[in-house]
């Protein structure tokens, strides 16, 4: 089944974006198939453990 589109289940944010709109910005944790991840790096947390397998450009992780 596919995604229809999305990059995220769920985003939790630091702040309010009804208050202020660039609060969209401040994300503090993404939810994709069931898991948290951490913004920053897109590795997992609460949920598990795995680390974000690194880019081509970016070499051994």
């Amino acid at each position: 089944m596919g995604r229809g589109g999305k990059l995220a289940d769920l985003v939790v944010l630091d702040a309010d974006p009804t208050a202020d709109i660039r609060n969209s910005e401040k994300v503090h944790r993404v939810m994709l198939g069931g898991r948290l991840y951490d913004p920053m790096t897109m590795d997992e947390v609460v949920t598990g453990e795995r680390r974000r397998a690194a880019y081509w450009w970016e070499g051994k992780r």
